[in-house]
């Protein structure tokens, strides 16, 4: 009964802050939340179109990350926060990674929340997903972009605004046109840089939380994925985006949801949480995981692509291509005087676990010429050149067999 009804104060605190905030806004918009047949004005239908062909666009961009798994995983944690499934059906709101190591994420006007593959890798648990999802489908349901969009034209004084404004909303959408893409651009760059106006931000705060708690995850945890990005960010020099932006600054964002949880501490201490651990969350992401470490390690992040590395590891400790990436990164750190042996373990290992790996008999292969033990250079360049497709360096790796040949 105690939970019943903690769940009936948590869906009233999601209408009463939802609806609040909504009767402030420029132009009163209602939240999709509460209402399932809401229609749509010319201009904001055309940003939604808009977004459909951004989202057109990104099917053809590399930067697109498709993994069914993955997505099916990560569109299943959003559907737990949305208590009405009529909503997913006919808002149709879902999840798409980028391949991008650096953390953020973002909503656009038709639902596609965009989540970089470096957040991905960076949080620890499902909670902490859904805390990230959380906070961009209310930025969605509550229609923050059209909002946004709304108080910039009614500020905006200059003709670069007012460009923007009939570029998205008045100019008949026939494919994106490179002027209609350029305006739709530097709106979703500017919630993506800058972040939404504090006001929008903190109800995409607060009302995460209560989803949250109502999905059963621990909103504790959302916590936990701010104090990982004051890790990675100065907030007092660095600008960033999402729930580090600038409006308002992460400490102060930090400080509203503390606040915002202790008032409802004993709510939610009676709450029924999900078990999520971070080895589950870690098996689900393990491909992307491995991918985005690589990206780390090609910009120069070795520790964050390293932690990565040690995580996904400790989850799968079979993983043939993680010992191989943990081998590179002994390799780069430097790990002491012995980091050439301990490397060299990690690629033995790699190559037991996945024989057909091409990049790890290549790595072995440059360490035993340096070591000069030249018959096995030599068979594990060939075993290079016989598992790779066309390598780039192929002519590279062949000069040293053709060395090792005539010794």
């Amino acid at each position: 009964m105690e939970i019943v009804n903690c769940r009936k104060l948590l869906q009233f605190l999601l209408i009463v802050c939802l609806f609040c905030i909504s009767c402030t806004t420029t132009q009163s918009l209602k939240s999709l939340f509460f209402d399932k047949n809401v229609k749509l004005s010319e201009s904001e239908a055309r940003l939604w179109e808009s977004a459909d062909e951004f989202e057109k666009a990104l099917d053809k961009n590399p930067m697109s990350y498709r993994n069914t798994l993955l997505e099916r995983y990560l569109n299943q944690v959003l559907s737990n926060l949305i208590m009405e499934k009529e909503l997913i059906r006919k808002y149709k709101p879902h999840v798409r990674v980028i391949r991008n190591p650096l953390l953020n994420a973002t909503a656009l006007a038709n639902g596609a929340i965009l989540v970089h593959s470096g957040m991905l890798a960076r949080i620890d648990n499902e909670a902490q997903l859904s805390a990230i999802l959380g906070h961009e489908l209310v930025h969605f349901m509550n229609r923050h972009a059209y909002r946004s969009l709304q108080r910039k034209i009614q500020e905006s004084r200059n003709r670069a605004a007012v460009s923007i404004f009939f570029a998205i909303v008045m100019l008949p959408i026939t494919g994106v046109a490179p002027k209609v893409a350029n305006a739709i651009g530097e709106h979703w760059e500017l919630a993506a840089i800058s972040g939404y106006s504090r006001e929008l931000e903190r109800e995409a705060d607060e009302s995460a939380l209560v989803l949250m708690a109502e999905a059963g995850y621990d909103p504790r945890e959302a916590i936990t994925v701010f104090r990982h990005l004051r890790k990675e960010y100065d907030p007092d020099t660095v600008k960033e985006s999402f729930y580090y932006g600038s409006h308002p600054l992460l400490t102060e964002r930090i400080h509203n949801v503390e606040l915002f949880m202790a008032h409802y501490s004993k709510t939610l201490s009676q709450m029924k949480m999900r078990k999520v651990t971070e080895a589950n969350y870690t098996r689900k992401i393990a491909d992307l995981l491995l991918e985005n470490a690589e990206q780390d390690i090609e910009i120069g992040r070795f520790n964050t692509a390293d932690m990565a590395v040690r995580k996904l590891l400790a989850a799968i400790p079979m993983s043939g291509k993680g010992h191989y990436l943990r081998g590179k990164l002994i390799m780069q750190l430097n790990e002491g005087p012995d980091s050439i042996a301990r490397a060299l373990q990690a690629y033995k290992l790699s190559a037991k676990l996945n024989p057909s790996f091409p990049l790890t008999h290549r790595e072995l292969g440059l360490i035993y010429y340096d070591r000069g033990q030249h018959g096995m250079a030599l068979y594990e360049f060939n075993q290079y050149l016989g598992l790779a497709k066309n390598p780039v360096d192929g002519p590279i790796i062949r000069q040293y067999i053709n060395t090792l040949s005539k010794k």
